[in-house]
């Protein structure tokens, strides 16, 4: 086949179709089908693979920040004002999930917000606040301190750019990560002009539709809820299952070797986890995202 004609079915045909008719199972988008040809053939195999159509560079009403040219943004900027910041953290979530968990579940929950309306979506910021959980294996933590200039940063820097509603969406929900998020944001609605911003995570809003899921009364870090919604997204990545724990630090004082404390970093029972429950979860926070941009957009 005609190098032309093979591409243009690839880009305009097959490619398309292929994460279509995978999405709803795998969550897999064009640019990861595209990334797996240029994986076995290599870029040079398709010369036009810089002249990407939009389905390349966006995920439903998201505009994939990463993915665009300069180009684009402008010509995008022009139908949003709108950007979305994720933030996650390389923590341990116990033997059996992955470090990056609280990354994947707000970053998978964002591409399945569904709204008409545009929004950029920036990459997830995988670095975090994390206390209890700082000594333990694979746990790679910032201070609270640079948490709060990454995100200024971020911020301002976008702002400078034309945006002017943020929105910084946190998977991680520890209570030093969140405060920062929010001061960030306390500080910038001062001083920046005609400015929208929110900060949260949805396990703030949604505690009693997650809980209502469970089995696990008071479950919460790597237990049945985060195995649950691992196991929906991306059950390849589940090692087994921990067994049920829960951490042992007196409250309220604040110690040291928290792994004496808390050795196995789970906060519930692992062994009650489902996809099925997980689906469900991961639907409610996308949701509840969804419910979130829509109060920026209409405030400002």
């Amino acid at each position: 086949m005609a190098g032309s004609k093979r591409e243009s079915i690839l880009f305009k045909e097959w490619i398309p179709a292929f994460a279509n008719s995978r999405r709803l199972k795998h969550g897999y988008d064009e640019m990861y089908v595209l990334s797996l040809f240029w994986g076995k053939f290599g870029v040079h195999a398709f010369p036009d693979f810089h002249h990407l159509p939009e389905c390349f560079i966006m995920w439903g009403a998201m505009i994939l920040l990463e993915n665009i040219t300069m180009t684009d943004f402008r010509k995008y900027l022009r139908r949003t004002k709108t950007i979305v910041f994720p933030f996650g953290t390389i923590e341990e979530h116990g033997s059996h999930l992955p470090l990056n968990t609280d990354s994947l579940i707000i970053y998978e929950a964002l591409r399945r917000v569904k709204r008409k309306k545009e929004f950029f979506l920036a990459p997830v910021v995988d670095y975090g606040v994390c206390t209890t959980t700082k000594d333990h294996p694979g746990t790679l933590s910032i201070a609270p301190e640079t948490l709060r200039l990454l995100s200024k940063d971020l911020v301002t820097e976008a702002y400078k750019k034309g945006l002017r509603k943020f929105v910084l969406v946190s998977g991680h929900g520890g209570s030093l990560h969140m405060s920062a998020l929010k001061e960030t944001a306390e500080e910038l609605v001062e001083r920046l002009d005609n400015i929208t911003i929110a900060v949260f995570t949805p396990y703030d809003f949604l505690w009693k539709e997650l809980s209502g899921i469970t089995e696990t009364p008071n479950d919460s870090h790597a237990g049945e809820m985060e195995t649950s919604m691992v196991l929906y997204l991306e059950p390849e990545l589940v090692k087994g299952r921990a067994p049920e724990e829960y951490p042992k630090i007196p409250r309220p004082l604040s110690v040291k070797d928290k792994v004496s404390y808390w050795p196995g970093g789970v906060w519930g029972n692992p062994g009650k986890a489902s996809a099925v429950k997980g689906e469900k979860a991961v639907a409610l926070i996308a949701a509840k995202i969804s419910e979130v941009l829509d109060t920026v957009e209409k405030n400002g």
